[in-house]
């Protein structure tokens, strides 16, 4: 069974069907480099995320209770 299974993947060695787009990012990365710091990021731009105050959360969610016992 593994030996059809490699035969029926085997084949000849064409490297111009592959694209290495690793190499094409670097080269993105670089030319941005070197056109200057505010180079434009080609990126997709980050969604902004909601920043929570948690001493603020737990400040509001603190009820006023009874007070605590003295032992």
């Amino acid at each position: 069974m593994a030996r059809e299974l490699i035969t029926a993947m085997s084949g000849p060695w064409r490297p111009g069907e592959f694209h290495d787009t690793y190499q094409e990012k670097v080269r993105e990365l670089v030319a941005d480099k070197e056109a200057g710091p505010r180079a434009a990021c080609r990126g997709a731009k980050a969604e902004p995320t909601k920043v929570i105050d948690l001493t603020e959360v737990l400040t509001r969610r603190r009820a006023p209770g009874p007070a605590r016992r003295q032992p």
